[in-house]
């Protein structure tokens, strides 16, 4: 694993999702996941060029600037790590870092429309501009990597389309708007609704998930939100959504879906460690990470 944070908030309403990569790269924070036994090396953290720490920007189009800027570096930091041989972890950030890191990923492993993407995740994410109502791209990043909306942040790292419909599936989505529903409806994405996991359960849940991910292409990752997860278990993020998977059986199921020889990259977004809870939500994401250890090469 080698872990780059990817510092952004300006993709949120709430800016404060910036400080996680920091939080998480503490010397104790650390030390804790190489006493769980996870071997990793550090990638260092993305920075937008000018934090929400530094000032406050209103304007929507510089917001839209520093995102553009941010995620296309992203994208080039990804393509590093994995042209040289390795597995990314991307720790953000609010989930607008997810156009950086699968642009990254599908561009260096050359799998433009040929990748799967598991999107555990409690919103769908997937806004256009026109049908946002708040405008903020950390709910449009699935969309812009379908190939839907604005053509710069569609062509990060290339010119192609990064994901086709067909190999890609959201899973824990209990809050959207109708205008998203619409849109993954009409370009045939699977959505594992909460209504569905309860039913079915976590593990039988991902087995599918996994079977849309890996059919037909060349590798897949998984986007995880840490709002997909129940509030309590993962307070400290900034959308919270009741209802959501117990952490417990999606860390056994994210253990069977590492294991997977296709199992490619993983991104975790939205960790804002100055809400309250953000100890438990920090073990939480060390237990994500000793779970989804990639396949030995």
């Amino acid at each position: 694993m080698h872990i780059l944070g990817a510092a952004l908030g300006w993709g949120a309403q709430k800016t404060k999702t910036e400080l996680g990569p920091e939080a998480f790269f503490k010397e104790m924070s650390l030390q804790k996941l190489q006493d769980m036994g996870v071997p990793f090396k550090k990638s260092g953290i993305v920075y937008p060029s000018i934090t929400a720490s530094q000032g406050s920007v209103d304007d929507k189009e510089k917001r839209t600037l520093l995102v553009k800027e941010f995620v296309t570096r992203l994208t080039q930091k990804v393509a590093h790590i994995i042209k040289h041989g390795h597995f990314p972890v991307v720790i953000g950030g609010d989930h607008a870092i997810a156009m950086g890191t699968w642009s990254g990923v599908t561009t260096a492993l050359s799998a433009e429309g040929q990748f799967g993407l598991i999107w555990f995740d409690a919103h769908m994410d997937a806004h256009l501009k026109e049908t946002s109502p708040s405008m903020a791209y950390h709910g449009m990043p699935l969309a812009r990597l379908l190939g839907q909306g604005r053509s710069h942040l569609v062509q990060l790292g290339s010119q192609k389309v990064k994901l086709s419909p067909e190999h890609v599936c959201l899973v824990g989505i209990r809050s959207f708007e109708p205008a998203e529903k619409e849109l993954l409806d009409r370009l045939g994405v699977r959505v594992f609704y909460m209504k569905e996991i309860a039913q079915r359960g976590i593990q039988a849940v991902m087995d599918d998930a996994v079977q849309i991910a890996t059919t037909g292409t060349k590798g897949f990752g998984l986007s995880i939100d840490l709002d997909g997860f129940d509030p309590s278990e993962a307070p400290a993020t900034g959308s919270l959504e009741a209802g959501g998977v117990g952490a417990e059986s999606a860390l056994k199921a994210f253990e069977v879906l590492a294991a997977h020889p296709k199992f490619k990259a993983l991104e975790i977004a939205e960790f804002n460690p100055t809400l309250p809870g953000a100890y438990k939500t920090l073990t939480l994401i060390h237990r994500i990470l000793k779970a989804c250890q990639p396949p030995s090469k």
